[in-house]
């Protein structure tokens, strides 16, 4: 297990080249979607069978990402069932861009299965969906690099929109479902033993990831395990909750 996560910082030095790599900030950055008018109305409906089918896991040199939907994913969400429109006037649809409850787990080569696994949440930015991101930014490749026994969860945000909000992860109680629901799958997967909870835990994002660390921080979930904020690009607000 994770005996000195300052290490794992260290480990990770590499991840401070995201904000080297992308210079446009929440507010500047051309948003990837159509420009059409939200719907007035939309009810979330969607079907039961989509949280029961299987992880989709895929093998790589550092080890493997599994795909699943899950209940407590930040999207579907109540607070945009009519899509969003952004400060500069861009209305940006529920479909396509809030129906994804896809969240993305990481186990690097040579994981150590733990009752109590130490875990990194990375937030993806503005205009990104989390298949694109972890293989953009070799994120796998870098948790297996550190050499640290922790696994990584990447949750699809805002899909490919620019919006910092994170749906029903803002409220008291959601992430620390989250998480549940994630050990839960990689016990059901047997990748984690029976009995397993989150353990320490880090959270991360890129660019708009700033505001989902904020809102978790305030909403309270885990608190006493949360031990690391990884901001980068990503000092934009929140300053309260950090």
């Amino acid at each position: 297990t994770m005996t000195d996560l300052p290490s794992v910082r260290r480990g990770w030095l590499l991840l401070a080249s995201l904000a080297l790599g992308i210079s446009a900030l929440p507010a500047q950055q051309s948003p990837r979607t159509m420009l059409v008018t939200a719907p007035t109305t939309h009810t979330v409906a969607l079907d039961e069978a989509l949280y029961t089918r299987p992880t989709e896991y895929q093998t790589h040199d550092w080890g493997a990402v599994g795909f699943f939907f899950a209940r407590n994913a930040p999207y579907p969400d109540d607070s945009r069932t009519t899509g969003f429109v952004t400060r500069r006037g861009l209305s940006i649809p529920y479909e396509g861009h809030y129906d994804d409850p896809s969240v993305g787990i990481l186990i690097p080569s040579g994981f150590q299965p733990t009752t109590r696994p130490d875990i990194i949440l990375h937030f993806h930015g503005h205009g990104d969906a989390i298949r694109r991101a972890i293989p953009r930014y070799s994120l796998g490749a870098q948790l297996q690099a550190s050499g640290r026994n922790a696994i990584l969860v990447a949750p699809q945000g805002p899909k490919e929109a620019p919006d910092s909000a994170i749906g029903r992860l803002e409220r008291p109680g959601a992430f620390h479902g989250l998480l549940t629901e994630v050990v839960e799958r990689l016990v059901r997967d047997q990748r984690l033993p029976a009995g397993a909870q989150p353990g320490r835990i880090i959270l991360g994002g890129h660019s708009g990831g700033y505001k989902p660390i904020g809102r978790i921080l305030a909403a309270g979930d885990l608190a006493v395990q949360i031990k690391e904020l990884w901001l980068w690009d990503a000092t934009y607000g929140e300053w309260e909750q950090y």
